[in-house]
C-alpha cells in the first residue's frame, strides 16, 4: 500500500477537526459515544487557543513543521491544535490509532474530497451573502445545501466501505451514520431536491425587440434552434473554420438578467416562494 505522506494526514486530520468542520455537525444527535478526533473523551484534554507557539517549538523548528503542514489551509485555524499537548499516552494511542486508519487511500481519498466540497460549500454560502439580487442570493444558498447534503451522505459511504479500525474513527462512523439517517437531515435533502426540481422544471419566453424585453410562460412555442441547425447543416462539411467567438464570463447577475428573473419569478410563484 502506498504510504500517505506525514503532513497530508495531519492536514486532513486537523480540517476534520477544526471548529468551522465541527459547526456544521453541530445538529447531530447525542446517542453516540464520539466526542472528537483528537480527543477520545471530554477528560483527555481540549483544543488549545494560544495565538503564538510554545518557546520551544522555535528551539526545535516545530513552528516551520506547523507553518508547511498548515499552508493554504489558514481558514481552518489548524495551529493551535498542534500547540496543545497531549497529558497521556491513552490520547497518544488514540491519534495514532486514527493517523493508521489514514494509510487506507480509499478513507484518506474520501476524507479529502469532504474536506474540498466543505470549502466550496463555504464558498457557495459567501456568494449567498454576497450578491444584491434576491433570486441569485437565495439560489446560491440552495446550492450550498445541495453540495452539504451531498458531501456528509457520500462520506457515510466512503467509511462504510473502507472499514476503519481505530477506535476514534468507528465511532466517527457511528456518530455520522446517525447523522445522515436523521429526520433533520433527510428532511432538509429533499427539501432541497423539491425546490430544485421545481425551478429545473420552469420554462419561459424572452422576446426582444429593440429596447423592449418581454417575459412570458412557454406556450408550446416553435424551438427555432432546430430550425436554424437544419438550415446550416449543408454548410457544415468537412474541415471548416471556427468563426465562434469567446464570451468573457461575468460572475453574478446584471440588472437585465435580474429583471428578467424577477418577471420569471412573477409568472412561477410557487417554485419561487419555495426557494
Amino acid at each position: 500500500m502506498q504510504t500517505t505522506s506525514l503532513d497530508e494526514r495531519f492536514e486532513l486530520k486537523g480540517c476534520l477537526a477544526s471548529q468551522k468542520e465541527a459547526t456544521a455537525w453541530a445538529n447531530a444527535p447525542s446517542n453516540t459515544s464520539f466526542q472528537s478526533i483528537l480527543f477520545e473523551s471530554t477528560d483527555s484534554g481540549k483544543i488549545g487557543d494560544k495565538i503564538e507557539p510554545p518557546a520551544f517549538f522555535r528551539d526545535l523548528n516545530l513552528d516551520q513543521i506547523v507553518d508547511a503542514i498548515t499552508a493554504g489551509r489558514e481558514e481552518y485555524n489548524l495551529k493551535p491544535f498542534f500547540y496543545t499537548r497531549l497529558t497521556n499516552l491513552a490520547a497518544v494511542d488514540y491519534r495514532q490509532q486514527i493517523m493508521h486508519d489514514l494509510e487506507n487511500q480509499r478513507l484518506f481519498a474520501g476524507i479529502k474530497s469532504f474536506s474540498e466540497r466543505m470549502r466550496t460549500m463555504r464558498r457557495h454560502l459567501a456568494a449567498a451573502k454576497n450578491w444584491h439580487y434576491k433570486f441569485s442570493k437565495e439560489r446560491w444558498f440552495l446550492d450550498a445545501v445541495e453540495i452539504y447534503c451531498a458531501a456528509a451522505t457520500e462520506f457515510l459511504r466512503i467509511f462504510e466501505m473502507a472499514g476503519p479500525n481505530s477506535r476514534g474513527l468507528r465511532a466517527f462512523r457511528e456518530y455520522l451514520a446517525h447523522y445522515v439517517e436523521s429526520g433533520r437531515f433527510q428532511s432538509l435533502r429533499r427539501e432541497a431536491n423539491v425546490v430544485k426540481s421545481g425551478l429545473a422544471a420552469i420554462r419561459y419566453c424572452v422576446r426582444i425587440k429593440g429596447g423592449s424585453v418581454t417575459v412570458s410562460l412557454f406556450d408550446s412555442e416553435i424551438d427555432y434552434t432546430v430550425a436554424v441547425e437544419e438550415t446550416f447543416a449543408k454548410f457544415k462539411q468537412g474541415a471548416v473554420t471556427n468563426y465562434l467567438c469567446k464570451c468573457r464570463e461575468v460572475s453574478g447577475m446584471n440588472h437585465i438578467e435580474a429583471a428578467i428573473l424577477d418577471r420569471v419569478a412573477h409568472l412561477n410563484p410557487q417554485a419561487f416562494r419555495a426557494l
